[in-house]
């Protein structure tokens, strides 16, 4: 009888890792298809985790929104439809699919220790992971869409534009406690075309990624410890967001026509309700509220009054 010493050592060195992505996300989906093909005999894919978990029953209330903006905004960039599923659809039947939209719940925790994986690889994940989570592995992987240390947090293409950068970039680096502060592993800038939406560049971003994923593959591999992050650091987070896109007043107009360009909506502040309005005239005349001319959305909003008051 033979006996193959050899295949049997090679399976137990393999590096057993875990892809956190979100279904929802566009971003997911590219760089899975690509880390997917990737994953080479040195490595064992032995969960998934979709940390936004898809909701069926709203999938038909996603399509028949997407199609009454698109109805009244056709050459509205920003508008996408949702990409619900579609990382889902990807993922072989044989490999354990895990859903949570809470990694630090330590119940999800107890799950993954189970697995006693070596790296997470993290893409398309817009999750904060603490010290519980982080300890269940040797190292995890992030990609970030940013040229790090500058624009850490979300939304950094859009941060990026809303600046006047001349270049974005990504980023592939160790997590650690604090938000994209973690060591490079890899990382290249990409400039940023004005021409385009914020996603499409994102996906442009997304697509140069995918292509040195294998690299990435690599250094992880053979154990590379990443180079620290050098240069002028930035964060921007929810309340500059909400600093940045909030009106009192419809004022500068070409400076709220850009952002919404960019952002696909800025926030009127009134005394009795946050107006999100979504297209303004040259002269200042609010066109859209929630992509909808705005005698039909207050129409359907009173309807909806109507309705609340009725059956309350």
């Amino acid at each position: 009888m033979e006996f193959h010493i050899l295949d049997l050592k090679a399976v137990d060195l393999k590096k057993k890792i875990i892809f956190f992505g979100d279904n929802n996300s566009h971003i997911s989906t590219e760089l899975f298809k690509i880390f997917f093909e990737n994953i080479n005999d040195q490595f064992e894919l032995i969960a998934i985790v979709n940390t936004a978990p898809n909701n069926k029953s709203n999938k038909l209330k996603t399509y028949l929104i997407y199609l009454i903006k698109k109805l009244f905004n056709p050459f509205d960039k920003n508008i996408i439809l949702n990409n619900s599923a579609t990382f889902l659809k990807l993922i072989p039947e044989n490999i354990l699919l895990l859903q949570t939209e809470n990694i630090n719940n330590l119940e999800f925790i107890d799950k993954i220790k189970i697995l006693n994986p070596d790296y997470a690889f993290l893409m398309g994940c817009p999750k904060i992971f603490k010290k519980n989570i982080i300890n269940c592995f040797d190292k995890i992987v992030n990609y970030h869409n940013s040229y790090l240390p500058t624009y850490r947090g979300l939304e950094a293409t859009s941060w990026a534009m809303t600046y006047y950068e001349k270049y974005t970039g990504y980023t592939f680096h160790y997590i650690n406690e604090k938000i994209d502060a973690g060591k490079i592993i890899f990382q290249e800038k990409i400039d940023i075309n004005y021409s385009k939406s914020s996603f499409e560049n994102e996906l442009l971003k997304a697509k140069k990624a995918s292509e040195n994923i294998s690299k990435v593959l690599t250094l992880v591999l053979n154990k590379f410890e990443g180079t620290e992050q050098i240069g002028k650091q930035s964060y921007y987070g929810a309340k500059q967001k909400r600093k940045l896109l909030s009106f009192i007043k419809l004022d500068n107009i070409k400076k709220i026509q850009r952002l919404i360009e960019i952002w696909g909506v800025v926030q009127l502040l009134s005394k009795n309700e946050i107006i999100f309005i979504t297209k303004v005239a040259n002269d200042g005349k609010i066109k859209r509220i929630k992509w909808l001319p705005p005698k039909v959305y207050f129409i359907l909003k009173i309807a909806k009054f109507l309705y609340c008051k009725k059956y309350r």
